[in-house]
């Protein structure tokens, strides 16, 4: 954030991400290109801790293809944290959520 002052008057402004950024953190490769951006890395770096080729990255960061759970640790340790996709579609939505609370019947 860059404040200015200017003849008493204090003027706030939030620095705009650079466009090579996500708009949103909406698939696992978006919080890697964000936490790979954030770190200047270059995508073969990124692989390399990752342990995974640079087209594994590129395509993950694209959207073309989602990670293998194999590779959800090393993910978690280059991130910092264990990210969570937002579900774009309705049947995506439910099957999340019954992933996390599966519906029992009573019979």
């Amino acid at each position: 954030m860059i404040v200015s002052t200017i003849r008493e008057f204090e003027l706030q402004a939030k620095i705009p991400k650079d466009s090579r950024y996500p708009k949103s953190l909406t698939t696992i490769g978006d919080h890697i290109r964000t936490k790979r951006l954030e770190r200047n890395m270059e995508i073969k770096e990124a692989a390399e801790l990752l342990g995974v080729t640079k087209q594994s990255i590129v395509h993950w960061e694209q959207g073309r293809t989602a990670p293998q759970i194999k590779h959800n640790d090393a993910i978690t340790k280059f991130l910092g944290y264990q990210p969570k996709e937002v579900p774009e579609k309705r049947a995506e939505n439910l099957q999340a959520i019954d992933a996390i609370e599966p519906l029992s019947f009573n019979l």
